[in-house]
């Protein structure tokens, strides 16, 4: 649980923010959540790509309630990722 008494193990729906293509087949996507926010950059998420896969990404950066993560289209899962705005 959350110091906020809410569990961070249940799936929630985050917003992108800003999705950047950063080289070939890499994207930096900024989306917001403020749980995510306490992350330091290396460590995990699960990421739910609706009706697709879960993904295990690395948090690549975090300002406020801010955080980013790389991704590169490799499979389904992180194509689908890679194009979501």
């Amino acid at each position: 649980m959350s110091s906020s008494g809410r569990p961070l193990d249940r799936p929630r729906p985050v917003k992108v923010i800003k999705n950047v293509l950063e080289g070939k087949a890499i994207s930096s996507i900024e989306f917001l959540d403020p749980y995510v926010a306490r992350a330091s950059p290396g460590q995990f998420l699960m990421v739910y790509v609706p009706g697709l896969d879960e993904l295990p990404l690395a948090v690549s950066d975090v300002d406020g309630d801010v955080s980013t993560i790389l991704v590169k289209a490799v499979g389904e899962g992180t194509r689908a990722l890679c194009e979501m705005r």
